[in-house]
């Protein structure tokens, strides 16, 4: 399910996108602003590894 909330902020587009990219990720989200997009990814795992 792609979930899109757009706003104003300073007269300009901001676009907060979620559910469309990195669907192998736990987590993901991309902002645009004006012709500006940023692609936030978050991935956890059951239990640590700290050999890495």
């Amino acid at each position: 399910m792609i979930t899109r909330k757009t706003i104003q902020v300073g007269g300009v587009e901001m676009t907060i996108e979620t559910g469309k990219m990195a669907g192998l990720a736990n987590g993901s989200v991309t902002v645009q602003y004006g012709e500006t997009i940023v692609l936030c990814t978050a991935t956890a795992a059951a239990k640590p590894d700290f050999s890495r």
